[in-house]
C-alpha cells in the first residue's frame, strides 16, 4: 500500500509532549478519513502539539485542506498547536492556490522537530523557544 495505488499510509508516535502524524501517499476525498480519524486520536491523548508531517504526500486536494483548517481551528479552541511539516510540492502548491500556507507555522518546524526528536527546548543555545515552552 502506498502512493503508487492511490492509497494513503498514516504513521503515529507522540513523545516530548508532540504528536507526530506522517502521511505517505494520497490526501484527497476517498483517504482523508483516515487523517481525521488519527487527528482524533492523537487530540484526545496528553500532547501539547500535534506535528503533521506532509513530506511523503503525493496528492493534496480541497478536502485534505479543509481537514487542516479544521485541526489548526480545533487546536487553537483546545489549546495545543497544530503545526504541518515537510510540505512538498503537492502540499506547498495547494497553499499557494488558496493562500494559506502562513496559517501552519512552517518557519517553526526546524525547532519542533528537534524539540521531538530529542526533547531540548532550546535548539540556538540561546534563549528558550518561546513556542514551545510555554505550548
Amino acid at each position: 500500500m502506498g502512493p503508487e495505488d492511490g492509497t494513503l499510509v498514516v504513521r503515529v508516535e507522540s513523545r516530548n509532549g508532540i504528536g507526530r502524524i506522517a502521511l505517505l501517499g494520497d490526501l484527497d476525498l476517498s483517504t482523508v478519513s483516515a487523517l481525521s480519524d488519527n487527528l482524533a486520536n492523537v487530540e484526545a491523548a496528553d500532547v501539547d502539539m500535534i506535528m503533521l508531517d506532509v513530506r511523503d504526500v503525493t496528492f493534496a486536494d480541497a478536502s485534505a485542506l479543509h481537514v487542516f483548517l479544521e485541526a489548526r481551528n480545533r487546536a487553537a479552541m483546545n489549546g495545543h498547536r497544530f503545526m504541518i511539516v515537510g510540505a512538498g510540492p503537492p502540499v506547498r502548491r495547494l497553499f499557494e492556490l488558496t493562500g494559506t500556507g502562513p496559517l501552519f507555522g512552517e518557519r517553526e518546524a526546524a525547532s519542533i522537530i528537534d524539540h521531538f526528536a530529542t526533547g531540548r527546548t532550546d535548539v540556538s543555545g540561546g534563549t528558550p523557544d518561546r513556542s514551545i515552552a510555554g505550548a
